[in-house]
Protein backbone atom coordinates (compact mmCIF):
# COMPACT_ATOMS: atom_id res chain seq x y z
CA UNK A 1 0.00 0.00 0.00
CA UNK A 2 1.81 3.22 -0.84
CA UNK A 3 2.13 5.38 2.21
CA UNK A 4 -0.07 9.07 2.13
CA UNK A 5 1.76 12.15 0.90
CA UNK A 6 3.27 14.64 3.75
CA UNK A 7 0.21 16.71 3.71
CA UNK A 8 -3.01 14.19 3.32
CA UNK A 9 -0.82 12.03 6.77
CA UNK A 10 -0.68 15.83 8.51
CA UNK A 11 -4.33 16.14 7.11
CA UNK A 12 -5.25 12.61 8.57
CA UNK A 13 -4.12 12.93 12.20
CA UNK A 14 -5.53 16.48 12.33
CA UNK A 15 -9.00 14.69 11.12
CA UNK A 16 -8.70 11.74 13.34
CA UNK A 17 -8.29 13.40 16.70
CA UNK A 18 -11.04 16.32 15.41
CA UNK A 19 -13.12 13.53 13.87
CA UNK A 20 -12.87 10.33 16.08
CA UNK A 21 -16.47 10.61 17.16
CA UNK A 22 -17.73 9.92 13.78
CA UNK A 23 -19.42 6.19 13.36
CA UNK A 24 -19.26 4.35 10.20
CA UNK A 25 -22.47 4.47 8.61
CA UNK A 26 -25.78 2.08 8.52
CA UNK A 27 -24.55 0.09 6.01
CA UNK A 28 -27.38 1.88 3.86
CA UNK A 29 -27.98 5.34 1.92
CA UNK A 30 -30.67 6.38 5.09
CA UNK A 31 -28.80 9.37 6.62
CA UNK A 32 -31.54 11.59 7.76
CA UNK A 33 -31.69 15.03 5.96
CA UNK A 34 -30.26 18.16 8.05
CA UNK A 35 -32.85 20.97 8.45
CA UNK A 36 -29.89 23.34 9.11
CA UNK A 37 -29.82 26.01 6.89
CA UNK A 38 -26.37 25.45 4.81
CA UNK A 39 -23.38 27.14 6.27
CA UNK A 40 -23.06 31.05 5.25
CA UNK A 41 -19.79 32.39 7.19
CA UNK A 42 -16.03 31.72 6.48
CA UNK A 43 -17.10 31.18 2.68
CA UNK A 44 -14.02 30.81 0.72
CA UNK A 45 -11.93 28.98 -2.05
CA UNK A 46 -8.68 27.56 -0.14
CA UNK A 47 -8.96 24.54 2.14
CA UNK A 48 -10.19 25.40 5.30
CA UNK A 49 -13.08 27.44 4.24
CA UNK A 50 -16.71 26.85 3.91
CA UNK A 51 -17.96 26.21 0.06
CA UNK A 52 -20.26 28.45 -0.90
CA UNK A 53 -23.67 26.90 -2.43
CA UNK A 54 -23.37 26.90 -6.23
CA UNK A 55 -25.78 25.80 -8.74
CA UNK A 56 -25.55 23.97 -11.08
CA UNK A 57 -28.05 22.58 -13.93
CA UNK A 58 -28.38 18.65 -14.13
CA UNK A 59 -28.42 17.11 -17.93
CA UNK A 60 -32.30 16.68 -17.45
CA UNK A 61 -31.81 20.67 -17.37
CA UNK A 62 -33.35 20.01 -13.58
CA UNK A 63 -31.44 22.90 -10.86
CA UNK A 64 -28.97 21.11 -8.98
CA UNK A 65 -27.69 22.99 -5.44
CA UNK A 66 -25.16 21.97 -2.97
CA UNK A 67 -27.92 22.59 -0.59
CA UNK A 68 -30.49 21.31 -1.65
CA UNK A 69 -28.81 17.88 -3.14
CA UNK A 70 -25.98 17.22 -1.15
CA UNK A 71 -26.33 19.93 2.04
CA UNK A 72 -29.56 18.65 2.57
CA UNK A 73 -29.93 15.02 1.74
CA UNK A 74 -27.21 14.23 4.66
CA UNK A 75 -24.65 13.14 2.98
CA UNK A 76 -21.44 13.26 5.44
CA UNK A 77 -18.84 13.82 2.79
CA UNK A 78 -18.84 14.91 -1.24
CA UNK A 79 -16.45 14.71 -3.71
CA UNK A 80 -16.40 17.40 -6.75
CA UNK A 81 -14.65 16.47 -9.78
CA UNK A 82 -14.41 18.68 -12.50
CA UNK A 83 -13.90 17.52 -16.09
CA UNK A 84 -14.14 18.94 -19.50
CA UNK A 85 -14.52 16.66 -23.04
CA UNK A 86 -11.12 17.55 -23.89
CA UNK A 87 -9.64 16.49 -20.68
CA UNK A 88 -7.47 13.47 -20.98
CA UNK A 89 -6.90 12.95 -17.25
CA UNK A 90 -10.90 13.57 -16.84
CA UNK A 91 -11.98 10.50 -19.16
CA UNK A 92 -9.24 7.87 -17.27
CA UNK A 93 -10.61 9.22 -14.19
CA UNK A 94 -14.16 8.82 -14.53
CA UNK A 95 -13.94 4.95 -13.94
CA UNK A 96 -12.48 5.09 -11.00
CA UNK A 97 -14.59 7.86 -9.23
CA UNK A 98 -17.27 5.69 -9.76
CA UNK A 99 -15.46 2.81 -8.16
CA UNK A 100 -15.17 5.77 -5.57
CA UNK A 101 -18.40 6.16 -5.28
CA UNK A 102 -19.41 2.84 -5.24
CA UNK A 103 -17.55 1.93 -2.39
CA UNK A 104 -18.20 4.56 -0.20
CA UNK A 105 -21.85 6.04 -1.11
CA UNK A 106 -23.28 3.28 1.91
CA UNK A 107 -21.00 5.29 4.03
CA UNK A 108 -22.46 8.70 3.43
CA UNK A 109 -20.31 9.94 0.47
CA UNK A 110 -22.06 12.31 -2.57
CA UNK A 111 -19.63 12.35 -5.39
CA UNK A 112 -20.55 15.31 -8.21
CA UNK A 113 -18.75 15.55 -11.41
CA UNK A 114 -19.02 19.50 -12.65
CA UNK A 115 -18.48 19.78 -16.72
CA UNK A 116 -16.97 22.88 -17.89
CA UNK A 117 -16.01 22.85 -21.73
CA UNK A 118 -16.73 20.62 -24.79
CA UNK A 119 -14.18 19.24 -26.84
CA UNK A 120 -14.28 22.62 -28.86
CA UNK A 121 -13.29 24.43 -25.72
CA UNK A 122 -16.83 26.14 -25.66
CA UNK A 123 -19.02 25.87 -22.38
CA UNK A 124 -20.83 23.03 -21.77
CA UNK A 125 -24.90 23.06 -21.73
CA UNK A 126 -26.93 20.44 -20.27
CA UNK A 127 -26.91 18.02 -22.73
CA UNK A 128 -23.82 17.72 -22.86
CA UNK A 129 -23.51 16.36 -18.87
CA UNK A 130 -25.98 14.19 -20.00
CA UNK A 131 -24.00 12.49 -22.37
CA UNK A 132 -20.88 12.38 -19.84
CA UNK A 133 -22.75 10.74 -17.24
CA UNK A 134 -23.77 7.79 -19.62
CA UNK A 135 -20.86 7.98 -21.63
CA UNK A 136 -19.06 6.93 -18.17
CA UNK A 137 -22.04 4.76 -16.82
CA UNK A 138 -22.28 7.31 -13.50
CA UNK A 139 -24.71 6.83 -10.94
CA UNK A 140 -23.87 10.11 -9.54
CA UNK A 141 -24.84 13.38 -10.76
CA UNK A 142 -22.99 14.82 -13.52
CA UNK A 143 -24.02 18.64 -13.52
CA UNK A 144 -23.17 21.19 -16.23
CA UNK A 145 -21.04 24.00 -15.22
CA UNK A 146 -21.82 26.41 -18.47
CA UNK A 147 -20.62 29.67 -16.02
CA UNK A 148 -17.60 27.84 -14.96
CA UNK A 149 -18.15 28.77 -10.66
CA UNK A 150 -15.67 25.98 -9.94
CA UNK A 151 -12.59 28.03 -11.93
CA UNK A 152 -12.03 30.08 -8.47
CA UNK A 153 -11.04 27.17 -6.74
CA UNK A 154 -8.09 26.23 -8.71
CA UNK A 155 -5.85 26.71 -11.92
CA UNK A 156 -7.80 25.19 -14.89
CA UNK A 157 -4.67 24.85 -16.89
CA UNK A 158 -4.44 21.79 -14.31
CA UNK A 159 -7.75 20.33 -15.01
CA UNK A 160 -9.14 17.77 -13.14
CA UNK A 161 -9.72 19.02 -9.90
CA UNK A 162 -10.85 16.86 -7.11
CA UNK A 163 -12.13 18.87 -3.51
CA UNK A 164 -13.26 16.44 -0.82
CA UNK A 165 -15.72 18.43 1.28
CA UNK A 166 -17.06 17.61 5.20
CA UNK A 167 -20.50 18.03 4.46
CA UNK A 168 -21.33 18.55 8.11
CA UNK A 169 -19.85 21.80 7.68
CA UNK A 170 -19.61 22.05 4.09
CA UNK A 171 -15.52 22.77 5.40
CA UNK A 172 -13.15 22.55 2.16
CA UNK A 173 -10.52 19.49 3.08
CA UNK A 174 -8.47 19.55 0.25
CA UNK A 175 -8.15 20.28 -3.19
CA UNK A 176 -5.94 18.60 -5.65
CA UNK A 177 -5.02 18.66 -9.34
CA UNK A 178 -6.35 14.94 -10.51
CA UNK A 179 -7.53 11.94 -8.44
CA UNK A 180 -4.83 10.84 -5.96
CA UNK A 181 -6.63 7.54 -5.51
CA UNK A 182 -5.36 6.67 -2.18
CA UNK A 183 -4.85 9.91 -0.55
CA UNK A 184 -8.41 10.72 -1.38
CA UNK A 185 -9.49 7.45 0.16
CA UNK A 186 -7.41 7.64 3.38
CA UNK A 187 -8.93 11.42 4.12
CA UNK A 188 -12.93 9.92 3.10
CA UNK A 189 -11.98 6.76 5.93
CA UNK A 190 -11.46 9.56 8.13
CA UNK A 191 -14.72 11.54 7.56
CA UNK A 192 -16.69 8.75 6.96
Amino acid sequence: MRALTPVFAGLALLFAVGCSGNDAGSGDWDFAPRTADYPVQNIGTRVGSVLADHSFKTGEGADFSLDANVFKAGAKALVIATAAEWCTACREEAPKLQALYDDYRSRGLELVTTLFETADFEAVEPRHAAAWAQLYSTTYPVVADGPFVMQAYYDPQLTPMIMVVDVQTMEIKSITTGFVEADVRALLDILL
